[in-house]
Formats: structure tokens, C-alpha cells, sequence
């Protein structure tokens, strides 16, 4: 399990999301963000919401990915397949509780059930199929 933070530090500014593993890292975390883009800390840091997801780790506990047989120096050890020619006939082709999709959004990846097309980075497949797991995991 890995937290997600929602950080701020001025409720007027835009929050900054991070995985962190204490509020300490979080701030830490934000503040070398707010360094690397120049954006000044005008306030106190505020914690906006603070979320506990099941990560990598707890997905891997769960299911086996299989590799891409077509590419081996695919992304995540050789496990992601790309949306177009034959890794993408390889995802449709797959029963459809053994199909995820990593995607990428406010700067954090996630792996969702299913086919999604919006931010998506490139379809992941499992040996075993999902049943009733309808949760996204974080991906570090």
C-alpha cells in the first residue's frame, strides 16, 4: 500500500500530487517540486487530502503479468504492450479480465482494469483473471 498526497501550500494554489510514504517526505517532496519549477511557497504546507492506494507490490501479490512476446525491452521488465499492430491484436485477443491499463495522470501512473484509451501509457496482461477487483493500483 502506498499514499497518495494532495499538497499545497496556499489553498489558492494548485495542489501538487505525490507518493510518499509520511507527511514529512510529502512536504520534502513538494517543496523540491516547487524548487524545480520556480513556483514560490507563499503559505504554510497544507495537506489537501491524503489517500491509501494498494500499489505494485499488492498487485504482483495478486496477479502474474505476462511478458510481451514481441518486444522484450518493453517498459516494466518487458511486461507492457503498445496499443497499435501486433502487441495491440495480442491485447484484444486476450480474455478481457486478464487485460489492465497503465495510465498516467497529474505526473502519477496507475494500472486500471480493463481497456482505456485517455492517458494511457500501454495495456498490461495477466495470467489470471479478475474477479470483482475493480481497483486501480499505484505504479511507482
Amino acid at each position: 500500500m502506498k499514499t497518495l498526497y494532495a499538497v499545497t501550500f496556499h489553498p489558492e494554489e494548485p495542489e501538487y500530487l505525490c507518493i510518499a510514504d509520511s507527511e514529512h517526505e510529502a512536504r520534502d517532496l513538494t517543496i523540491d517540486h516547487a524548487k524545480d519549477y520556480e513556483i514560490p511557497i507563499t503559505g504554510q504546507f497544507l495537506i489537501e487530502s491524503q489517500e491509501t492506494h494498494p500499489d505494485l507490490n499488492d498487485f504482483q501479490s495478486r496477479y502474474t503479468l505476462r511478458n510481451n512476446p514481441h518486444d522484450s525491452m518493453a517498459g516494466l521488465g518487458g511486461k507492457i504492450f503498445g496499443s497499435n499492430g501486433i502487441e495491440w491484436d495480442t491485447v484484444r485477443e486476450s480474455p478481457p479480465g486478464t487485460i489492465w491499463t497503465l495510465i498516467e495522470s497529474d505526473g502519477i501512473w496507475w494500472i486500471c482494469p480493463g481497456i482505456h484509451f485517455v492517458d494511457r501509457l500501454g495495456y498490461l496482461l495477466t495470467e489470471q483473471e479478475r474477479v470483482e477487483d475493480e481497483r486501480h493500483y499505484l505504479c511507482e
